[in-house]
């Protein structure tokens, strides 16, 4: 079997899966049930949810701004807005999870004297990105049933891979070459990339100011859901949250189904299940996180027909074109 097959065969595959735990949800949960627990959420809570949604884009911005000064790059925040929300539409319709980046990456690299710049900035996000998300997960670990046992071990794997970037140049490089490994597409940036790393952004003072930036980042996005939780004055749900939500993030990582459609909406019943939250709740605030998918989305779109219309490319380019 081809490549090509293969990759077509898992796409597939991935796409029954989703379906088939959708179609579980929906044999599960009654449409009743659930339209009733969307329903307790009022809209005092929604629109606040969605302020905490833009002020988690805007931390974001700021987040990526502040990489690409350290790099050597001065990008407007207002042009990293406009990326982030263009990447975000395409995350609707691109098969991989970090196709988003790709996009934002191509996008600000166009504007770029040194296109690696963009492109390191990104990589080097999501390198820091999975240990500052098992530390905020570590209290979920906790409070889980039988969690405890497994504290330890979170714990130290959090504080084992967020120390290791933050003091150490090893695990950086290994990181490093590994992503480029499987970007080949932008090989011909790969020592630009790779000095980035290595150099501004390889010190402990950016790796540690990255550290930060990121747990708020993660932690402003835990809280949306709070957020449209809180007028209903249940802390044991708004806990459910804070416990629960960084596992199932976690969890839909697995690249098992179609961007972690049905994956991560079953994470969302099993595990705040597990906290207590009744499961058309659960599930309720599994669509709510959705949501927030599409309504980055809805701007994105916007961005890209202007864009369109004004003669300037829209989709993605080559490196360093």
């Amino acid at each position: 079997m081809s490549a090509k097959a293969r990759a077509r065969a898992l796409a597939a595959l991935k796409v029954l899966i989703s379906l088939g735990l959708l179609g579980a949800l929906a044999w599960k949960i009654p449409l009743g049930e659930l339209r009733a627990a969307l329903a307790t959420f009022p809209r005092g809570g929604l629109a606040l949810g969605s302020l905490v949604l833009v002020l988690q884009q805007l931390a974001g911005a700021m987040r990526w701004r502040r990489l690409l000064r350290l790099a050597g790059a001065d990008v407007p925040l207002s042009s990293l807005l406009r990326h982030t929300l263009v990447a975000a539409a395409y995350t609707m319709i691109l098969p991989s999870s970090v196709g988003g980046d790709v996009i934002r990456a191509l996008r600000c690299g166009r504007g770029l004297e040194r296109p690696q710049h963009a492109w390191s900035t990104v990589f080097f996000e999501r390198m820091i990105g999975f240990p500052c998300l098992t530390l905020v997960a570590a209290p979920g670990v906790l409070v889980l049933p039988g969690g405890q046992a497994l504290l330890g071990v979170a714990v130290a794997v959090a504080l084992l891979g967020a120390g290791g970037l933050v003091l150490a140049s090893g695990p950086l490089r290994w990181a490093s070459r590994l992503l480029l490994a499987r970007a080949p597409q932008i090989a011909a940036l790969g020592d630009g990339i790779a000095a980035d790393l290595q150099g501004p952004l390889g010190t402990a003072r950016a790796r540690a100011e990255a550290l930060l930036w990121t747990l708020l980042y993660q932690a402003a996005g835990i809280s949306i859901l709070a957020a449209v939780a809180a007028p209903l004055g249940d802390r044991a749900l708004l806990g459910a949250i804070y416990a629960g939500v960084p596992l199932i993030v976690i969890g839909s990582m697995l690249p098992v189904s179609l961007g972690g459609v049905g994956l991560r909406e079953s994470l969302f019943v099993l595990v705040l299940g597990r906290l207590g939250v009744e499961r058309g709740v659960a599930l309720a605030l599994g669509l709510l996180w959705l949501a927030t998918y599409f309504l980055l989305a809805i701007p994105g779109v916007a961005l890209v027909l202007l864009e369109g219309r004004g003669g300037e490319p829209a989709g993605p380019e080559a490196p360093g074109r």
